[in-house]
């Protein structure tokens, strides 16, 4: 491939004038986005180059282009983390090549829960009897915990598991009651 058909050589020419080490994002991101598809294994993570515009920490160290990148697969399921990843593209070798690097917090995570005492109010009104507005009484006399009202839907991931933390522990408290898990949130006496 001659210089002028190329993808790589503008940048190529660019890094050879740069000292090692940081380099300006805006400089190298045009550079970079034009010649992306050009190195192999830019493809890994579904990396597309108009992804790039959120490069950060360009460092140039001699044949190697590195960079940090923050992705935001997770915070389409809820998540208030975005992954980072760094990338490392050698141009001698024209390879790309990608590793986590860690997490960045977007937002506040929510509080934390403690299903303990939750757990605990649930089991005595389910082994009493009484009437409560979170559970549903079956003719079978099994009860069913209405989940959505004890444990309302915030991001996915976390209320997932406040209800698994849940259900584990009023299991743990119906069983010394005589009561077990029929199915998930519905309970009867053994």
């Amino acid at each position: 491939m001659t210089g002028d058909d190329d993808p790589i050589a503008p940048l190529r020419q660019y890094l050879e004038r740069q000292p090692a080490g940081p380099l300006d994002n805006e400089d190298v991101l045009g550079l970079l986005v034009e010649c992306w598809d050009a190195f192999e294994g830019t493809r890994e993570t579904n990396m597309q180059p108009d992804k790039l515009y959120r490069l950060e920490k360009p460092e140039w160290h001699p044949p190697e282009l590195s960079f940090q990148i923050e992705r935001h697969g997770a915070t389409v399921m809820g998540s208030s983390r975005a992954a980072l990843y760094k990338w490392i593209i050698n141009l001698e070798t024209r390879q790309a090549s990608c590793v986590t690097a860690g997490r960045r917090q977007l937002r506040p995570m929510d509080e934390r829960l403690d299903v303990k005492p939750i757990a605990r109010s649930l089991a005595e009104a389910i082994v009493s009897g009484d009437d409560d507005p979170r559970l549903r009484r079956n003719s079978d006399g099994s009860v069913r915990v209405n989940i959505g009202d004890v444990i309302p839907e915030t991001n996915k991931q976390t209320t997932a598991g406040r209800r698994k933390r849940l259900r584990t522990e009023l299991s743990v408290l119906l069983r010394e009651k005589g009561w077990r898990q029929l199915r998930p949130n519905v309970y009867t006496r053994d």
